[in-house]
């Protein structure tokens, strides 16, 4: 469970009238990424959703990845919680993305007097990010075109990375990519490690402490690669000529190392809560809006609510 700081979130004036309460923007603290629900009861929480196509009909579908759904408070702002997968099956996801109906004063605000007073009162709303234009087609979020490379309907890569908190795990076998961003202001952190009997990689990109706003910093980054197993040219400075193992350390052997890992920020930009901002790197530029259906496997049996926009094999 998140206990938040204690913190000031609403001043009141009293001027010979009744109290307004202004919201104001909050000190923030961060969420726990544990995999864990916060409340006792979320939206949703399961592995069966019930899917309503064109026509308004249900259908329920078990058998799905492990999803988690739900509206939180960091004080009186009000988050969405997502959890998709489990660690254990070697896919893990876990996001918390600032809600709140962007524009009303303080921008958390359900109208001009009144702040959100718990997660279910948050009710219908936006997140920090695109896609909230989809509700021009008559859906309200991104099902209508999930994949899509446009933020209006889709919203994908419009986020607003100093208003997330997110952590994605993959394990397969030998392999651990692990990505941490636990401070809205900060950068991400990525572990990339692989431990196999003939090679031992690592590759970290320790961005704690780098601000979000500003690329004049690098991150520290360990790099480090050790070849193992009998395959090996022989080690000539040993008595009995036995295979040698070969490594590198980009900290020893590699004085001269041109870093630019963190070295990028981000502009808020004209979207809800500051999302669709501008990403500018030091050196170069990245592709940051792929094509986002190359990456639907169209042999799983992936159930779509609006199939129109599902791709094709």
């Amino acid at each position: 469970m998140h206990q938040p700081r204690k913190r000031e979130s609403k001043i009141a004036l009293t001027l010979g009238l009744p109290a307004l309460f202004l919201c104001v923007n909050p000190a923030w603290a961060e969420f726990t990424l544990n995999w864990t629900s916060d409340t006792g009861n979320p939206v949703f929480s399961g592995t069966n959703i019930t899917q309503t196509d064109d026509g308004g009909n249900d259908q329920l579908i078990g058998g799905q990845t492990p999803f988690v759904y739900e509206r939180v408070l960091d004080g009186t702002t009000p988050y969405y919680h997502l959890i998709v997968g489990d660690p254990a099956s070697g896919f893990a996801q876990e996001v918390y993305i600032q809600a709140g109906f962007f524009g009303q004063t303080g921008g958390n605000c359900r109208g001009p007097v009144t702040c959100a007073g718990t997660a279910d009162a948050i009710g219908p709303t936006v997140s920090a990010s695109g896609g909230d234009t989809a509700v021009a087609f008559g859906f309200e979020g991104n099902g209508f075109d999930p994949l899509s490379s446009d933020a209006t309907s889709s919203g994908n890569s419009s986020g607003n990375p100093s208003r997330v908190q997110m952590r994605q795990l993959v394990t397969d076998g030998d392999l651990t990519v692990d990505f941490v961003k636990d401070k809205y202001l900060e950068k991400p952190s990525i572990t990339n490690i692989i431990d196999a009997s003939d090679l031992n990689a690592t590759v970290i990109i320790d961005s704690t402490g780098n601000p979000l706003n500003s690329a004049a910093t690098a991150s520290v980054v360990t790099n480090t690669t050790e070849l193992k197993g009998a395959n090996l040219p022989p080690d000539v400075s040993s008595p009995n000529g036995g295979p040698s193992a070969v490594r590198f350390d980009m900290a020893t052997d590699a004085p001269d190392a041109h870093v630019t890992a963190g070295r990028y920020s981000y502009a808020p930009g004209p979207g809800p809560g500051g999302s669709g901002g501008t990403y500018t790197y030091s050196e170069g530029s990245a592709n940051i809006n792929p094509d986002w259906s190359s990456y639907f496997d169209a042999g799983e049996a992936n159930p779509w609510a609006y199939p129109d926009n599902r791709p094709t094999p």
